[in-house]
């Protein structure tokens, strides 16, 4: 099968929220499997093309990413708007229609990553008379409607684009039943389009990185580490979060924070949270984020709403004991008290926040049971690596893409 992957940022850039670690790993199954892969994605000037083997990549011109995409205050990061990622699709639309850069090949299906490169992937449908299967997941929509954020002036565009993405791709593919129930709740007439088809990782590959620092942290250090991976960012739960731990390193001294992630606030909660047990590494590559949970006792995630979890699913196979909330839109992979900790989210005045005394309650408790971390750790990391391997999420694609070739009206 020839494969098209159309998505904003290849390979992932930061500390791979979200779907950009699994698309690198799943691109790399799918060709292993004896399947063409080309990825077009915006040009930028620190990739390194030669990071995945065997897939080729296609880059719309820089100055289109300077131009629409790359904030200015932010330049590391993308992207500045919805108003601007559309534009970019125009934009790209329009060097496309100038240029020929796939020297006579032809995809089968456009495997596109959200609704940011949707206007690039209709595109490419129309002209090579292929499916569209996208990937969704939901999670901005429901977080305005219960997480008690305050509206933004581009809540409108993101809803507008959103839309449109669920009405002009074929198959839509959520990575859970917690995004399929989501996406089912806030687009009702789309659900047919839905199809759930689980992340997955190449534990192989991991496997791979060396984990010695580890082994020599766990067992020389009396400290207990709990790792937090995220966005710096209010849907995450972060703040909430911090605050319970600091009251739980208040009864436990040997507890330690290590928060790795970036976001917009980085800089004001380092300030505005400084503690000499918590710590705000930043962002970090994938290497070094796993040489972190492999060196760590416990990780939480205590974010508020959250489709899939593919950092939780790292620290499962990572070993460590996993602190989870569990709740409508909130997916966990763990089995409370056998692969981990279940706290479900609380609510107040119909909207959603984390039960403080129950974090605190675990964290003391998981800081003063070794052997409960050791056997809740051992359980999840069995269930990581046999559950979800980049494997099977590849074949699960494989299917809904033949589906689509074989349903789509305008397939050839």
């Amino acid at each position: 099968m020839k494969i098209l992957h159309v998505c904003l940022d290849f390979p992932p850039r930061r500390t791979r929220y979200g779907s950009g670690t699994v698309n690198d790993d799943v691109l790399r199954a799918l060709y292993v499997a004896g399947n063409e892969v080309t990825v077009l994605t915006p040009g930028r000037a620190e990739r390194q093309l030669t990071a995945t083997p065997g897939i080729r990549v296609i880059e719309v011109p820089r100055p289109l990413s300077e131009q629409f995409l790359l904030p200015r205050d932010r330049p590391t990061e993308m992207f500045s708007s919805p108003a601007n990622v559309h534009r970019w699709n125009t934009a790209a639309i329009t060097w496309l229609n100038h240029e020929d850069p796939w020297s006579g090949w032809t995809p089968d299906v456009i495997f596109n990553d959200g609704w940011t490169t949707q206007g690039v992937a209709e595109h490419l449908s129309s002209r090579f008379s292929c499916p569209v299967v996208s990937t969704a997941h939901v999670v901005d929509r429901h977080y305005t409607s219960v997480g008690g954020r305050t509206p933004r002036p581009t809540d409108s565009e993101f809803r507008t684009a959103e839309e449109q993405f669920f009405r002009s791709s074929d198959r839509i593919v959520v990575p859970s039943s917690t995004a399929r129930e989501l996406a089912a709740h806030y687009f009702p007439q789309h659900e047919p389009k839905l199809h759930v088809v689980e992340h997955g990782l190449d534990w192989t590959s991991l496997e791979r990185i060396p984990n010695d620092r580890g082994k020599q942290r766990r067992a020389q250090d009396a400290t207990v580490t709990v790792v937090y991976l995220g966005r710096i960012s209010s849907e995450r739960g972060w703040r909430p979060f911090v605050e319970a731990f600091r009251d739980a390193q208040a009864l436990d001294s040997r507890l330690r924070l290590r928060i790795i992630g970036d976001g917009t606030r980085l800089e004001e909660a380092r300030t505005q949270f400084r503690h000499p047990a918590v710590t705000f590494c930043g962002a970090m590559p994938r290497h070094q984020v796993w040489h972190e949970l492999l060196a760590a006792d416990v990780y939480a995630n205590p974010a508020l709403i959250e489709t899939f979890g593919v950092a939780e699913l790292e620290a499962m196979g990572a070993g460590l004991a996993v602190v989870s909330h569990l709740g409508f839109g909130k997916h966990t992979h763990i089995d409370h008290l056998v692969s981990g900790i279940q706290i479900p989210i609380a609510a107040r005045d119909g909207h959603m926040e984390l039960d403080h005394a129950a974090w605190v309650q675990w964290l003391t408790e998981l800081s003063a049971n070794g052997q409960m971390r050791q056997r809740l750790g051992r359980c999840a990391q069995t269930a990581a690596r046999q559950r979800f391997p980049v494997e099977r999420m590849a074949a699960g694609l494989l299917s809904v893409f033949a589906d689509a070739i074989q349903q789509a009206p305008h397939r050839r």
